[in-house]
């Protein structure tokens, strides 16, 4: 007789693409080996979402919910795309401010949200500590007993404010001990360091480590402002080396003005956003990560760089600072300190470029493979349902 899997509610704003989207998914594809997983979006439903990257997930979202469940919503939405042709008949319009104040239908998606809560043996929220609902989702459960594992997302700040809920989380999941340090500000709170895996890892530590000369840079990155991209802009617009090359891949509101910043510079190269399953040519085909970032958790892109055994000129931020110690090519998110590091990674020779590139992958192996990562997952959540029995 087999016995009945435990359930395991997933809940996270996920949306098309992004790095929150592909680890909600890689969590849900590793939980779902020992439990009864589903996954829904706080936000729209999209049939596109990177979520779906690792395979059959059952995903859904409150919008979508409760879309289908009450008619009134769909007759209103249906009335309201034949009077405005900007209002699609679906879900997503249920997001429109308008027609959000007309149907009041926080109500409805909170009402669906505890009823699914309570299905459940543990909730895991993948989320920034100001997302929505986060108060309504950690209360029910900790009425009903059930255990909530949060795994933050973005950078938590020295001045975050203290909420509520936070002692009533049974585990904070962080990728550093610097986002652990800043919310145990707030108080004595139970969590654990797990950081990110390379998803594509396969084909990553495939990449062939072989000496060569710096020449190509790349930016792979979500193009907003608190990336700083354009820091990197105007670094190599002001060294004008001929033989150098800046790949931009990636897409956002600050594209546009990134474009005007590079003066028409041909050696400043816009690729736009690049599907999931394309990122290993990305890394195969250039030779030094920069990540100019004053913002992160992660960033991701760090740990796919060390899996490709890339060079990697960043700030401090996020994990960075953990994940590679000992390390010479910190920058401090000025230009003038960047373009030393980028003359300073330009003289290393052949040989010291591949001796680097060993230890970067090397770390990677012992620290952040999918199966050692998948394993903290696993060992945590059943550590929790089991308590709960």
């Amino acid at each position: 007789m087999f016995l009945k899997k435990k359930k395991v509610l997933i809940i996270a704003p996920v949306g098309k693409h992004g790095g929150r989207e592909l680890e909600t998914g890689f969590i849900a594809s590793v939980l779902s080996n020992d439990f009864e997983v589903k996954v829904i979006s706080t936000g729209n439903y999209y049939v596109n979402s990177e979520v779906f990257n690792f395979g059959e997930i059952n995903y859904t979202s409150l919008n979508k919910e409760v879309f289908k469940k009450y008619f009134v919503f769909r007759f209103v939405v249906l009335i309201a795309s034949l009077l405005k042709k900007r209002i699609s008949y679906n879900h997503t319009s249920l997001s429109l401010t308008s027609i959000k104040k007309i149907l009041q239908i926080e109500k409805y998606k909170i009402n669906y949200l505890n009823k699914e809560i309570i299905k459940n043996d543990l909730i895991f929220i993948c989320a920034q500590l100001t997302s929505n609902y986060l108060e309504e989702i950690i209360n029910t459960a900790d009425i009903n007993k059930i255990p909530i594992l949060f795994r933050t997302t973005g950078t938590i700040n020295k001045d975050m404010p203290k909420f509520n809920w936070l002692e009533k989380v049974s585990l904070f999941i962080h990728h550093s001990q610097k986002n652990a340090k800043q919310l145990n500000n707030l108080g004595k709170l139970n969590y654990v360091i797990i950081d990110q895996c390379a998803f594509l890892e396969d084909k990553l530590l495939q990449i062939n480590i072989k000496p060569k000369l710096i020449t190509n840079f790349f930016v792979l990155s979500r193009l907003s402002k608190e990336k700083k991209i354009d820091i990197v802009n105007n670094t190599f617009n002001q060294m004008n080396s001929k033989s150098d090359f800046l790949y931009i891949f990636g897409d956002g509101p600050e594209k546009k003005y990134l474009k005007t910043l590079a003066l028409n510079n041909l050696n400043i190269v816009f690729r736009g956003h690049i599907q999931n399953y394309d990122i290993p040519i990305v890394y195969k085909e250039n030779d030094c990560l920069i990540i100019s970032s004053s913002e992160e958790a992660g960033p991701l892109t760090g740990i796919e760089a060390m899996a490709s055994g890339k060079i990697i000129i960043s700030t401090k931020v996020g994990a960075m600072t953990e994940r590679l110690t000992n390390y010479n090519f910190w920058y401090d998110g000025t230009q003038i300190e960047l373009e030393k590091l980028i003359k300073k990674v330009k003289l290393l020779r052949n040989n010291d470029v591949a001796i680097i590139s060993k230890q970067m992958r090397k770390q990677y192996n012992l620290n952040y493979s999918k199966a050692k990562v998948s394993k903290k997952y696993l060992s945590n959540v059943s550590r929790f349902v089991k308590d709960r029995v």
